[in-house]
């Protein structure tokens, strides 16, 4: 099963059209976030971007990570992805998480909501 959902994986990134695909790789010498409001010189920030269309649908995908004394301490994950309704107006749904990788807590700040999006120049 697992080599099938890798196969249907591999088809559709192969048909999907890629926009942007992108690494950006960051040195962050003073930089103080909510989530470790003590810390602030984290060390450097690896961000990728993967925005690809399929068809009608759509992801613009970003991953970031964090880290301090070279591990990774915090990851991020906002995407919005939907359908092209008309070439004025998509439907959306946008996922925006945010997670620590050595403190344990139950929950996480996390915003995920859906909607529409109007397009007036493109």
């Amino acid at each position: 099963m697992k080599y099938l959902c890798l196969l249907w994986l591999l088809s559709t990134i192969s048909y999907a059209k890629v926009r942007e695909l992108s690494l950006d790789l960051k040195r962050m010498p003073f930089q103080r976030d909510f989530l470790f409001p003590d810390r602030t010189n984290w060390g450097h920030e690896v961000r990728m971007t993967a925005d690809m269309n399929i068809g009608r649908w759509f992801i613009d995908n970003q991953l970031t990570g964090r880290t301090y004394d070279s591990r990774f301490r915090y990851v991020a994950w906002e995407y919005d992805t939907g359908f092209y309704i008309l070439p004025w107006l998509d439907l959306i749904w946008s996922h925006k998480s945010q997670h620590t990788m050595d403190l344990y807590r139950d929950k996480f700040p996390v915003t995920d909501s859906y909607g529409i999006r109007l397009k007036f120049v493109e």
